[in-house]
């Protein structure tokens, strides 16, 4: 079995790439940001999520062993 840092888990990535997708259009609606950009940062938002989620999953099915500290 593999041990690994946490920081090197694709899965991990592949959250933290999910999660960005779905604060960054919260974030950009916050900020007041010009209505044109708001179907872009949504577009976005969903890309990185979809990205982020099939990180995780893929994470998980290659994974070998538990993550260290």
């Amino acid at each position: 079995m593999e041990n690994k840092p946490w920081y090197l888990s694709r899965t991990i990535w592949g959250a933290a790439v999910a999660l960005i997708g779905l604060v960054s259009p919260k974030v950009v609606e916050m900020l007041g940001g010009p209505a044109a950009t708001d179907t872009i940062v949504v577009a976005a938002g969903l890309v990185a999520e979809l990205v982020g989620l099939v990180m995780v999953v893929l994470g998980r099915a290659k994974a070998t062993g538990p993550l260290t500290k």
